[in-house]
């Protein structure tokens, strides 16, 4: 049975669809919904679109469910406008009755992956305005969830504290166990790891977010004036870790290295040279256990690129560009066996501050679509010679 606060908003639809398009009726609230998603690059029917925003601001409670499902839209401009509409519902019904909010239906959209995060959490934000209790009800069993993973692992993070705080290991080790095993952030990884480690239990942060740490290096081939991300050097046309080439000092020849940064960033001006216009490679060769489908995650001071099997995966041209977590995100299909893996990065000039360092650093991880590191070993294959298509 329609209320009247719903039939109201009906027939206010209707209203505006005979006054915009007399061919056209509003019948419902997912119509007036998708008038306002329809609202066009650059705002081009935004006439009708305000028109309709008008009318669904002026429904019931029961408007709310479509309203987030509109909300879920990569179109910023039709998401704001239908935000305005879905605040002054919820405003009315708070003032009026926040019984009548449809609580059901919030915690659904709220526990619904699929759904973009900003309209999931406005709509947690609304239900807790009902249910205090939603977040500390819905939140722990978010681990895994794309949206929520970082409020759950911290309230697993609290859960361990009040553990320890109460002497009880057992369960302080599992509250930050499940935190270590969801993180994917830099500082919850780190929390997690340094709490396991003060009860005893070490954990390892480059096996769990899958950082390639083991590399063949060689360089620097020299530029100049931005010129290296572009120019060809041996390395990418042969894989021949027995060769040694001219390049910017000298002659140059691969030669091991083993990252021990705690997220697997490489330091190329130790371990390479303190240079500008300059390019290095890294190799390694990835054995994977099975054939999938995987993520290269990676970053580069100051520009990179990625050949998996001779067939570049990546590339990225930005200079005087800082490494982070994450940087630049990859689909790659690995191989049952090995597995090569080339990385190109750039050093670009000097700065014109002569008392700043140049830092030259590469980090890459090989992980699922979510964040986690998948099981893979290294090799190194000394005087390998292969061709790269």
């Amino acid at each position: 049975m329609v209320n009247h606060a719903t039939l109201g908003c009906l027939l206010l639809g209707l209203a505006v669809s005979v006054e915009l398009r007399s061919d056209e009726h509003a019948n419902d609230i997912e119509e007036l919904v998708g008038r306002v998603r329809a609202v066009g690059p650059e705002a081009a029917r935004s006439a009708e679109a305000r028109a309709a925003r008008d009318a669904l601001a002026r429904c019931g409670p029961d408007a709310i469910a479509a309203l987030l499902v509109g909300m879920d839209t990569p179109d910023t401009v039709a998401a704001n406008w239908l935000r305005s509409a879905f605040d002054e519902v919820v405003d009315r019904a708070m003032k009026a009755d926040p019984a009548s909010l449809p609580t059901a239906e919030l915690r659904r959209y709220v526990l619904d992956a699929s759904r973009q995060g900003r309209a999931r959490r406005l709509a947690l934000d609304v239900l807790t305005k009902v249910d205090p209790t939603a977040p500390a009800n819905l939140i722990p069993a978010l681990l895994d969830d794309p949206e929520f993973r970082r409020d759950a692992v911290a309230v697993a993070l609290a859960a361990g504290d009040r553990a320890v705080k109460d002497q009880d290991e057992a369960a302080a080790l599992t509250a930050f166990d499940r935190a270590f095993d969801a993180a994917r952030e830099v500082d919850q990884v780190r929390s997690a790891a340094a709490k396991l480690k003060s009860l005893g239990r070490d954990v390892s942060i480059v096996e769990h977010l899958g950082f390639v740490v083991d590399w063949s290096v060689i360089g620097p081939f020299n530029g100049p004036e931005y010129k290296t991300f572009a120019t060809v050097f041996p390395p990418e046309r042969e894989i021949k870790l027995d060769a040694t080439y001219n390049a910017q000092a000298g002659r140059v020849s691969w030669r091991s290295h083993r990252t021990l940064d705690e997220f697997g960033t490489v330091d190329l001006v130790k371990a390479v040279a303190a240079t500008d216009d300059a390019a290095a490679y890294a190799f390694t060769v990835i054995e994977s256990p099975t054939a999938r489908d995987v993520q290269i995650r990676c970053g580069a001071d100051d520009n990179i690129q990625v050949w998996l099997n001779g067939k570049r995966v990546f590339a990225k041209e930005e200079w005087q560009n800082g490494t982070r977590l994450d940087r630049f995100i990859a689909p790659i299909q690995l191989l049952a066996g090995a597995n090569d893996l080339l990385v190109k990065v750039c050093q670009g000039p000097k700065y014109r501050d002569p008392g700043m360092a140049n830092p030259w650093s590469l980090q890459l991880r090989i992980c699922d679509s979510s964040g986690r590191g998948i099981r893979f070993t290294t090799t190194s294959r000394d005087a390998r010679s292969e061709k790269q298509p």
